[in-house]
């Protein structure tokens, strides 16, 4: 500790020194470059302390163009560092991550206890890392930079991992029963008969809550609500047999539940943009609860609609028809995408085993996509640009040679636009996968020990898509996953274990007839271990063939 002190007061002496020199010379070109000499805003950590992550905000940016400065790396920053950590202690030889997240393109540049200079741009999508393992104890000045000569608003994130054995706690036990939303209780209790709703209602509401739908099996939807019902409207009469409609006005992303006066569960999200749209055709009398929620955790302030139409049964629209071997979805094909400004190439590819396809943003590399699902009756589109904390993903609509949508960034709202224009649609035909068809090599049983807890993995390859349950010894009870992701280039590997205020997140990488990584809970840092041997593999399926498609291939 005593010689940690002693290296931050000797440079800060140094610097003072300098500072008087400074004044005697005059102040030169080279003063307004990045100058670790000067002093940031102080902060003292030991490796310990960041083993959870700590944040700072900070605007990003400066005058110094770093092209012209004797230091690595592009962009701009002040010539004071806009931090100086102090690392007071590291003898757990942990590794040092300092990360960025901002809405511009951000550039990081740190100078480390050893006098040696490092610089990042883009790790993160558009957003900066820098990792320095068994980093010594001392100070490490650091500037958050722009690509661009404009300023903006962002965060910085210090962290350490590795190095020291913590001890996590056991796995959590089974998930309770999830709460569900409860039609035995009112909510604001709203009046009306259907002529009164002829004119639309307007009612403010916050929308959100701590109940996660997806947690509930007795109701459809998802998204997060509270269990007792925001609106209760008592619709004491109907005589012209009217539709009667809810719907939800938001800036952020909502959801809308109903119970009918028959029992019966009505949900919708996204219907109007990201705007939330239900209606009952020749609505009965009686009581129906209403739940606005939110898709993501946040709430926000929004408006509940109630209205009356005509008394028109809206048909529902026909079920889409399923894609035929032969013919092509109309979304196959290449596209040039603009993503919030960005220009860049799109590629969506339709075969036997489904959806695959790749983005390209500017200079930037090829990325492959994930979670691909097209809708021929409705002209939905959705996929999902992986990219680690700042992982986008993608919703819009198909109409002729064009796509529109929005896109969120790191789990947030919806709020970034996106189009695409085809360019050329996938030409030939789809051949209809053969008997004894290949499976991923992931797919099969294993034994997995998870932080020392023996159990059972079993990973479920159909052709279009993963499924799998978790079976831990202790607890003998299956655990459907979710989010299954396998890249049988890369051998990595990712599924998520659901588990109410625990969830935990599996990562790791297959070599052989081995899986090995690591997981996290509730969002925390991935510390604990998990490793899985191949018991049997999954063997291969002889699919059936397509169904048969009246009219000929559909698009």
């Amino acid at each position: 500790m005593l010689r940690v002190l002693s290296e931050a007061l000797n440079r800060r002496l140094h610097v003072l020194s300098l500072v008087s020199l400074a004044g005697v010379f005059g102040a030169t070109g080279a003063m307004a470059c990045p100058n670790w000499q000067l002093a940031g805003q102080e902060l003292r950590y030991s490796a310990d302390q960041l083993w959870s992550p700590q944040s700072f905000s900070v605007m990003a940016g400066g005058s110094a163009n770093l092209a012209n400065c004797p230091v690595p790396g592009r962009g701009y920053a002040d010539a004071r560092p806009n931090f100086d950590l102090t690392l007071t202690d590291n003898s757990a030889r942990r590794e040092l991550t300092i990360r960025v997240t901002a809405s511009c393109d951000t550039v990081l540049l740190v100078n480390g206890a050893n006098g040696q200079w490092s610089f990042n741009d883009d790790t993160d999508g558009l957003n900066p890392r820098i990792s320095l393992p068994d980093a010594r104890a001392g100070v490490y000045d650091i500037w958050v930079g722009t690509y661009s000569p404009t300023p903006c608003q962002a965060t910085l994130y210090l962290e350490t991992m590795g190095g020291g054995q913590v001890t996590p706690p056991p796995p959590p036990p089974p998930p309770p029963v999830a709460a569900c939303p409860d039609p035995g209780q009112n909510g604001q209790m709203l009046t009306y008969d259907a002529a009164q709703l002829w004119q639309a209602q307007r009612f403010g509401v916050v929308a959100g809550g701590d109940l996660n739908l997806r947690n509930c099996t007795t109701v459809s939807g998802h998204g997060q609500i509270i269990q007792r019902p925001d609106f209760t409207l008592n619709l004491t009469g109907n005589a012209q047999a009217y539709d009667l409609e809810f719907r939800v006005e938001a800036s952020c992303d909502p959801v809308l539940l109903v119970n009918g006066a028959n029992g019966q569960w009505h949900f919708n999200d996204d219907a109007d943009g990201l705007n939330s749209r239900l209606r009952i055709p020749r609505a009965q009398p009686g009581l129906y609860d209403v739940w606005v929620g939110t898709y993501g955790q946040n709430t926000c302030q929004a408006t509940l609609i109630a209205e009356t139409f005509g008394g028109q049964v809206t048909p529902p629209p026909p079920p889409p028809q399923p894609p035929v071997f032969g013919g092509l979805p109309a979304a196959a094909g290449e596209w040039s995408i603009t993503g919030n400004g960005h220009q860049g190439y799109l590629r969506l590819d339709w075969g036997p085993n489904g959806w695959s396809g790749i983005v390209m943003y500017g200079g930037g590399g090829v990325e492959t996509l994930q979670d691909l699902r097209y809708d021929p009756a409705t002209g939905s589109i959705e996929f999902t640009r992986p990219l680690g904390s700042n992982t986008q993903h993608y919703r819009g609509q198909l109409v002729g040679t064009e796509m529109r949508g929005t896109f969120n960034q790191g789990g947030g709202d919806y709020r970034y636009n996106w189009h695409a224009t085809l360019r050329q649609a996938q030409a030939g035909t789809v051949t209809p996968p053969q008997t004894g068809a290949a499976v991923p090599a992931a797919a099969g049983v294993w034994r997995i020990n998870g932080n020392n807890y023996p159990g059972t993995l079993t990973l479920t390859w159909s052709g279009a898509g993963w499924s799998g349950v978790v079976n831990y010894d202790v607890y003998r009870r299956d655990e459907p996953l979710e989010n299954i992701r396998f890249d049988p280039t890369s051998g990595s590997i990712e599924f998520t274990r659901p588990i109410s205020g625990a969830t935990q997140i599996y990562r790791g990488r297959l070599t052989g007839s081995e899986m090995r990584g690591e997981f996290n809970q509730a969002g925390g840092p991935y510390q604990y271990t998990w490793s899985a041997t191949l018991s049997s593999p999954q063997a291969p399926a002889t699919p059936a063939a397509p169904p048969p498609v009246s009219g000929g291939a559909t698009k």
